[in-house]
């Protein structure tokens, strides 16, 4: 029999040794630095922790500090409060200031406030929502009367389309933060993190009124005539809208007997009748305010004045920069003629003197005003 002899090659041996010495080694050495890179990236992570913790309390330190959504304080004064972004500081203002009387109101900015000090022993507070809804001055209503203020007077501006319904009512609007509109709550986590110092840079801000001109020519220059309609609206088009948006603003009355609610209608200017008779809506408006305004006169603690049919003002159309917005000796008039007879509705004679109103715009030379403004 004869064997296979094997010969034994020691370099190959030895090579063979040292590679799995080496292999060892590094399998060693990837685990010690697994190891560390474990317990460093713990290290950074906790870091990391840490310095986005301090950021955060930093930055809710120094937003409630300065609190410049008034969400906890406000300046003393205040009729001096400055009121830049609206949507963000009104329901602030309105829990945390120190005043009897509160202005408010969408398109024309409320009334004049220094009047009304001299009238209602001052501490006259005015917030408004610049084309604000229902949603929105629901939400200024609970901050106001929840807050810090025995609120003895309310004097609304109650425009035409928050009673026709141009715009929604059963929320806010989604211009008013949640976390503001809630007032104190879990949410102001996130006021102190975000919309304190950072969420008034992306919200609109108020138009300095002091930029606009009031003129005929302004007024014509963006007023542009419609066609007549073929058909009118029916004049029960609005009345679904005006009872709900009625119905939340009764519930704000109903709930304050102790506050005088004074609702007023802004006086536009004639040429808004004449675009409303064009479009075939003005009587189906007029019967939603009927509607509206009736409702509201049921509630005892409410005074309604009609200032759409103002003598020597809605015809005059250097009194307004658009159809709509008027200056601010109107504002001033609007204030004076609140304790006047002559404007106010009451329920024997609201349906009568709207009816009267009615029947003005319909009479008037429309085309004679816009042929003379021309002229000029």
């Amino acid at each position: 029999m004869e064997f296979d002899v094997i010969e034994y090659n020691e370099e190959a041996e030895e090579a063979a040794r040292k590679a799995a010495l080496k292999k060892k080694k590094l399998a060693e050495k990837i685990k010690k630095f697994k190891k560390l890179s474990g317990r460093t990236a713990v290290k950074i992570g906790a870091f990391a922790l840490a310095a986005v913790l301090v950021f955060a309390l930093g930055l809710s330190y120094i937003t409630f500090t300065i609190d410049p959504l008034y969400h906890y304080r406000t300046p003393k004064n205040s009729e001096k409060i400055p009121i830049a972004y609206p949507y963000l500081q009104n329901v602030g203002a309105a829990a945390n200031a120190r005043y009897g009387a509160l202005v408010t109101g969408a398109l024309n900015g409320g009334i004049d406030a220094s009047y009304l000090s001299g009238i209602d022993g001052g501490n006259v507070l005015t917030l408004t929502f610049p084309g604000g809804n229902m949603g929105d001055f629901k939400s200024l209503f609970d901050a106001s009367f929840s807050g810090r203020s025995a609120v003895r007077t309310v004097y609304f501006g109650l425009e035409n389309y928050l009673i026709t319904g141009e715009k929604p009512i059963e929320k806010s609007g989604g211009k008013i933060p949640r976390s503001l509109a809630n007032g104190r709550s879990p949410d102001d986590l996130g006021y102190l993190l975000t919309f304190g110092l950072f969420q008034k840079h992306f919200a609109s801000k108020t138009p300095d009124a002091s930029k606009y001109s009031f003129s005929s020519e302004d007024v014509l220059a963006g007023y542009s005539r419609s066609e007549k309609a073929d058909e009118d609206y029916d004049e029960r088009y609005y009345l679904d809208f005006a009872r709900k948006s009625t119905d939340v603003l009764i519930d704000v009355i109903v709930n304050h007997p102790e506050t005088e609610f004074i609702f007023y209608a802004p006086p536009y200017s004639i040429l808004y009748w004449d675009d409303a008779i064009q479009n075939g809506r003005a009587k189906a408006e007029f019967t939603a305010l009927k509607f509206a305004y009736g409702r509201l006169l049921q509630c005892g603690n409410v005074r309604i004045y009609y200032f759409q049919n103002m003598k020597g003002v809605t015809s005059n159309l250097d009194n307004y920069r658009d159809i709509y917005h008027y200056s601010d000796n109107i504002k001033r008039l609007v204030a004076e003629k609140l304790s006047d007879k002559t404007y106010r509705l009451i329920q024997s004679d609201c349906e009568k003197k709207l009816d009267a109103a009615y029947k003005k715009i319909l009479k008037y030379n429309y085309t004679k005003l816009l042929n003379s403004d021309l002229k000029q």
